[in-house]
């Protein structure tokens, strides 16, 4: 558990980090909004240096997830092969670098047994 000082530290981190961010945050989450809902894409950065890319991609019957270096050019073959913006996504995963971001998805919910992606 953490203790009522630590737990002020983190509120108090956040704040400063979003108040120090704001306009990053709210670009990259208009972006990925926007290049999801054309083509649904899960991004998660998979080690402290930021170098490696963990990408979700969804075709209409399977989902593919391929780990790649962010430098490399099996990315872009990879994006292009199924049908995604490369800039978009490119710009993506430079912003969530910028930012030190991990991960960028959307919720998966339901409501009367309907997905309300």
């Amino acid at each position: 558990m953490f203790s009522s000082f630590a737990t002020s530290l983190l509120k108090h981190f956040a704040i400063n980090y979003y108040k120090t961010n704001e306009l990053a945050i709210v670009n990259i989450e208009k972006l990925f909004t926007k290049t999801y809902k054309v083509k649904p894409i899960v991004a998660e950065y998979t080690g402290n240096t930021f170098n490696y890319v963990s990408i979700k991609m969804k075709t209409d019957s399977v989902r593919y997830i391929y780990e790649f270096n962010i430098y490399e050019n099996r990315l872009l073959d990879t994006l292009k092969k199924f049908g995604y913006d490369t800039l978009a996504v490119i710009t993506l995963i430079r912003e969530m670098k910028f930012l030190e971001c991990t991960w960028l998805n959307t919720p998966d919910y339901y409501v009367d047994d309907k997905n309300k992606v």
